[in-house]
This record gives C-alpha cells, sequence and structure tokens, in this order.
C-alpha cells in the first residue's frame, strides 16, 4: 500500500464503494483499485458465474446418449445440452470473452 492510500478510510469512500469495502474488506478495495487503476469492473451475478460449473458437470455426467436426462437434470433444452457436450460453449464461454472470467491474485 502506498503513502497516499495508507491514510484512507472507509468512510473516505463514494458510496458504492463503500457498500463493498463493508464486505471485502478495505486492503481488497484498495487492491483493485490499485489493479485496475479506474476502470470499471462488472461483476456478473452468481448464477451467471456458475455456468462454467454447470456445464463441466454436463459434460462429465454425459456418457453419450443421456441428452435428455441432462436437459430435464439441468432445466436446458436437449439442443443447448448438444452445443456444451460439443464445446460450443466451454467452460469460460466464447474465446472472446474469456478475459473476462479469469482471476487474479490481488492480495
Amino acid at each position: 500500500m502506498s503513502e497516499t492510500t495508507h491514510h484512507i478510510e472507509i468512510d473516505d469512500l463514494p458510496e458504492d464503494l463503500r457498500q463493498i469495502a463493508e464486505i471485502i474488506g478495505l486492503p481488497a478495495v484498495l487492491a483493485l483499485s490499485a489493479h485496475l487503476r479506474g476502470q470499471r469492473l462488472y461483476l456478473p451475478p452468481p448464477d451467471r458465474l456458475a455456468i462454467a460449473a454447470r456445464n463441466r458437470a454436463i459434460r462429465d455426467e454425459f456418457n453419450g446418449r443421456n441428452f435428455r436426462d441432462l436437459a430435464a437434470k439441468y432445466n436446458l433444452t436437449v439442443r443447448w445440452v448438444r452445443a456444451i457436450v460439443n464445446g460450443e460453449n466451454g467452460p469460460e464461454g466464447p474465446a472472446d470473452q474469456q478475459g473476462l472470467y479469469k482471476q487474479h491474485k490481488l492480495f
């Protein structure tokens, strides 16, 4: 932490960042700020983050014939399950979105 950020308190932050700091802690907010350097950060809802795990589970459970069972289990269409099994919707989504979900160790 730099000398300029050393004295920052939660009350010094704008309301939206204050709420984040209350959840993840002030040091984590400061680390994100230093890492992102003014970039906007979008956090998808938890169900969107879980898609990669769901798709991996579908591929793991696929036995070559159980498209309908998997579709029913995961509330998807058979066509969508086929696409997942065929790798058309990989664990991190389309190649142009992979960077969005890469995790960085910030602290």
